[in-house]
């Protein structure tokens, strides 16, 4: 489930990954581009895998209008917040969230290896469980001021991304003891399939 919270979110799906200001197009310091020497040949993994904790995975975002993706993700860490991490946070559809929500954020990395850009995947990503209750845990769209990433720092998309490895970060709402095992790559229709990424220790 994907939620998207308040306060002051517009555009956080899309905006969330160029934060900070520099003489780098739309913000951010880009790293060096590593996707040539690292993903070549780029072939993405099978429909269904899962992807070990610290481990590159490729996948294929396909898009009819701009051209498909080529994209490897990993995760790097995982951090557990407490209950009421959300306390007060009210949804774009008006609901409040719970005071017994606990907040968890997922580092991850990824590099567009192939195909156009800008490009942001965090809309395609989300936290799984395989807790039996799974609507126990939420994926969230959330401004900077609610992400608590061990690495907070945003890479810039750049005129050309292709290479670059970008840092970013998911967070995630659970009640009920509900705990994130993975996350899950969700794609369009010709898209790679249920890929998903263990979390490593914390």
């Amino acid at each position: 489930m994907l939620a998207v919270v308040a306060p002051a979110i517009v555009l956080a799906a899309s905006l969330a990954g160029c934060s900070t200001q520099s003489d780098v197009p739309n913000g951010g310091v880009p790293l060096e581009a590593t996707a040539t020497a690292t993903f070549a040949p780029a072939e993405p993994v099978a429909d269904g895998a899962t992807v070990a904790a610290g481990d590159w995975g490729i996948v294929r975002a396909a898009d009819p209008s701009e051209g498909d993706r080529i994209v490897a993700v990993r995760v790097t860490a995982v951090t557990e917040g407490k209950p009421g991490d959300f306390s007060g946070v009210r949804s774009l559809s008006g609901g409040s969230m719970s005071d017994a929500a606990v907040g968890w954020w997922i580092d991850y990395d990824w590099v567009l290896v192939d195909g156009p850009g800008p490009w942001y995947p965090n809309q395609r990503m989300r936290a799984v469980t395989t807790d039996a209750d799974r609507d126990d845990l939420s994926t969230l769209s959330v401004p900077d001021d609610l992400q608590h990433c061990r690495d907070p720092e945003r890479e810039s998309f750049g005129d050309d991304p292709t290479g670059i490895v970008q840092h970013v970060c998911l967070t995630a709402s659970a009640t009920g003891g509900a705990r994130p095992t993975g996350l899950t790559f969700d794609g369009t229709t010709g898209s790679t399939k249920d890929v998903t990424w263990a979390l490593p220790d914390r």
